[in-house]
């Protein structure tokens, strides 16, 4: 059984790093029962590779667990994508602790259908390795307070102004890293709402765009705020 390596992704967000090294397991006999594919066409997530950055860095959180026990390592998930693109069968190959794996399973379960994969123009059920990477926070980086949930002022002022620069930038990804961690320290405020949904519906992710913005209060919705809504919530 031969794994080939199609394309890596590196995300950091919440002291994680995720590497999604999508692999496919091929079988020139394979039944058409089997996920065992040498697909013509792989898999896709719907919005492609930037939607599915969006995805993780939203939902994927480091388990408050390994945390406390200062736990990293990588977990190897493998799931297959069917042929109407739903996901099933998540199985754990590898996993340094049990709240890694449970958190690994969560977020895999969590997927909206893919694009499933192709073969000689049919669509056929492909099987997928997701290794992902928790990586522990370095003793010399920023932290969060454990007191408070916060950031300091300092790291505040700097999440701030990448975010600003990152999204007059177009640099969608980093400028949505830098607001979910302000969201984190309590800082959502309806500017930085309106940009989280911007960043998002720019990766491809209305759904995610239609659920962030749509937080803001009724009654301090703008006009630019509720065009939005219409456009992302559609």
């Amino acid at each position: 059984m031969k794994n080939s390596l199609l394309t890596a992704l590196t995300i950091l967000s919440l002291g994680l790093f995720f590497q999604p090294l999508w692999s496919q397991q091929s079988s020139r006999t394979a039944p058409d029962t089997s996920a065992n594919y040498r697909v013509e066409i792989m898999p896709e997530f719907p919005g492609g590779q930037e939607a599915m950055y969006a995805f993780l860095l939203k939902n994927l959180k480091y388990p408050n667990e390994a945390r406390k026990e200062k736990i990293s390592g990588v977990v190897y998930v493998t799931f297959v994508v069917n042929t109407d693109g739903s996901i099933s069968d998540q199985t754990i190959l590898k996993s340094p602790h049990q709240s890694m794996s449970d958190e690994a399973l969560r977020v895999v379960g969590k997927m909206p259908n893919w694009k499933p994969g192709y073969m000689n123009g049919k669509a056929v059920r492909a099987k997928m390795t997701l290794p992902i990477r928790f990586t522990f926070p370095k003793d010399d980086e920023p932290s969060l307070s454990e007191k408070t949930g916060g950031l300091t002022s300092k790291q505040l002022k700097i999440h701030t102004e990448r975010a600003e620069k990152a999204y007059k930038d177009k640099v969608y990804k980093d400028c949505l890293y830098h607001l979910i961690k302000l969201k984190e320290a309590g800082q959502p405020t309806i500017k930085n709402l309106e940009m989280e949904a911007d960043c998002l519906a720019a990766l491809g992710d209305d759904k995610l765009a239609c659920e962030t913005i749509s937080t803001i209060p009724e009654n301090k919705r703008s006009r630019s705020v509720r065009k939005k809504m219409e456009s992302y919530c559609q």
